[in-house]
């Protein structure tokens, strides 16, 4: 047996007996959903116009979504249905079947979907904020931000705020937000960066917050006090993960496609991965007998 490692083959990787799904997805940040019925855990991915849909265990292609008229700007699974906005239009697909519900409140793109409770949350990129009720398709609540003042980058439900709302903005503030009532329950003044990113840690109260020059915050949002602080030296902070296990770990990933892996207990970094979105196709193994 001859083991000789070579660079990347020519050729498409589609009809590879494994892959990964970073090959076939875009920018788009992915969405897990679980079906109760199956027991399992389904990923779901786009590319392009179309959205993927895998099952978690094989990592198997269970469906591809009918093509948009523009490319999907952001996903959100949630319930029994995949949400999907395409330019300043929402689609609901429900799983398996052909209707689809239709929320056009917008005038701009929209950049992000967030669940919340029965309702769900949109946000364009003129800072209109809008919770939607899915049964009758109409605005349950809208709010509308000055971008030269506040513009929203991002917004996070946290664990155990009933009707609250945490928005994060290119000016480095931050608003906790009573969206039954409409009103601002608090301001964070921030860390002078644009907060890129907001993940709920799996402690009550705490969240990580990620900027645009590479620092991260382990925030307490009821006493506004910063826990841990740490420093990512690869630029913008564009993704957080907390292990949910009781391990106290965090991965943190640049724009550069570096991940950092970090000892929340010992508040250091433990271990790094860099160029994790190409690593797949830098080298492959052949055997020839």
């Amino acid at each position: 047996m001859i083991i000789e490692f070579v660079g990347p083959m020519e050729g498409s990787k589609i009809f590879e007996s494994y892959r990964a799904i970073g090959y076939y997805t875009n920018g788009v940040p992915i969405q897990v959903l679980y079906h109760e019925r199956l027991k399992e855990n389904f990923i779901v991915t786009c590319v392009g116009k179309s959205y993927h849909i895998y099952n978690a265990s094989k990592l198997g292609l269970t469906r591809v979504s009918d093509p948009q008229e523009e490319d999907i700007s952001c996903l959100l699974a949630s319930g029994n249905r995949i949400y999907i906005a395409v330019g300043n239009n929402i689609r609901g697909i429900e799983r398996n079947k052909q209707d689809v519900l239709e929320f056009t409140k917008h005038t701009n793109d929209v950049h992000t979907l967030l669940a919340f409770g029965k309702h769900f949350i949109s946000i364009d990129k003129e800072s209109n904020l809008i919770v939607w009720c899915i049964e009758s398709q109409e605005p349950y609540l809208e709010i509308g931000f000055n971008n030269d003042v506040f513009r929203i980058t991002c917004a996070l439900h946290p664990a155990t705020y009933v009707n609250k709302l945490l928005i994060g903005s290119s000016q480095g503030s931050l608003q906790l937000w009573n969206i039954r009532t409409n009103k601002m329950i608090y301001e964070f003044g921030g860390w002078g960066s644009s907060v890129t990113v907001m993940k709920q840690a799996p402690a009550v109260d705490v969240a990580g917050i990620g900027l645009a020059n590479g620092d991260i915050y382990i925030h307490n949002l009821k006493f506004d006090e910063t826990i841990l602080k740490f420093t990512q030296d690869w630029g913008p902070v564009i993704g957080l993960s907390f292990r949910t296990d009781g391990a106290p770990i965090m991965v943190s990933s640049s724009t550069q496609g570096h991940l950092a892996v970090w000892n929340l207990e010992e508040k250091r970094l433990t271990s790094q991965i860099r160029d994790a979105h190409s690593m797949a196709g830098e080298t492959k193994l052949l055997l020839s007998y």
